[in-house]
């Protein structure tokens, strides 16, 4: 699991972001400099084991929905995501500018986050959010502030809505991807 202080796997979680924000944005985009919305479904790998306390009672055919109450918070997940998308340019010794002007950004700074929700849930089928994925992730939606966006939805330990068509789309080709690999 990825926290805030384990240096590597954070460092890596983030590249990751930034790689598939790349893929998506382009190399020829320009870093987002106005205000936006962030928001991120975070799933996270479902334990071996549950508290039964925490599962809903659930009906005949259903599947067992439980809420990830572990850590890491999602307000330390969050933050991750934030500082992924808009990497510090920090200049090692050494390193010239040329280089730091390589890090692909998309926000040119994460205080351009005005308004944020994030929801953390387990896989596919016993998630808890309905952009969850079938693997650890997160989609992550950013849209400026003067836009309309359709509401984030709430996490529920009942069955939750279907994925959205349109970032069922983005789901299914990371999908191959990964199947690729």
């Amino acid at each position: 699991m990825i926290k805030h202080e384990n240096g590597p796997k954070l460092r890596a979680w983030r590249d990751t972001i930034t790689r598939e924000a790349l893929r998506i944005g382009g190399s020829d985009w320009t870093p987002i400099d106005g205000p936006v919305r962030l928001h991120v479904a975070l799933t996270v790998p479902a334990p071996s084991r549950v508290n039964i306390s925490a599962v809903e009672p659930i009906e005949h055919g259903m599947v067992p929905r439980c809420a990830p109450m572990t850590t890491p918070d999602v307000d330390k997940l969050l933050r991750a995501v934030q500082d992924a998308l808009s990497p510090r340019d920090d200049r090692k010794a050494g390193e010239t500018t040329k280089l730091r002007a390589r890090r692909f950004k998309l926000l040119t700074d994460d205080c351009r986050i005005v308004d944020s929700l994030a929801a953390k849930t387990y896989p596919c089928p016993g998630h808890t959010h309905p952009w969850a994925l079938p693997w650890p992730g997160a989609v992550i939606r950013i849209s400026s502030l003067d836009v309309d966006t359709p509401p984030f939805p709430n996490s529920t330990l009942r069955r939750p809505d279907a994925f959205p068509p349109e970032v069922g789309e983005l789901r299914d080709a990371v999908g191959l991807r990964r199947a690729a690999v």
